[in-house]
């Protein structure tokens, strides 16, 4: 009975700590996608399902034996997914230092 309880109470202290961090994240992008909206970018989903349409597609290729060398269909034109992010961090810092 104890052991049932106490896996109970461990249960529910994860589950209100994962909806905190949910909570704190998709406060966290809408504000992004603002930013990005206001630079006229799109969306953050909308780059992400990119990105992964981009990646299925490449491994779709490499394992076809086509050139999986080719540029994924998400990939942004100018850089890595990373390097955009990196620059989207930055003007938004510099929006929030403002």
């Amino acid at each position: 009975m104890v052991r049932v309880l106490l896996l109970g109470a461990a249960a529910l202290g994860v589950a209100v700590l994962i909806d905190r961090q949910f909570g704190s994240v998709f406060g966290d992008i809408k504000r992004y996608n603002r930013i990005r909206a206001m630079s006229n970018e799109p969306s953050v989903y909308r780059e992400g399902f990119g990105a992964l349409a981009g990646m299925l597609g490449t491994m779709a290729r490499a394992q076809k034996g086509e050139d999986a060398a080719l540029a994924p269909h998400g990939a942004p034109k100018d850089g890595s997914v990373i390097d955009v992010l990196r620059e989207d961090f930055r003007r938004y810092a510099t929006i929030r230092a403002m």
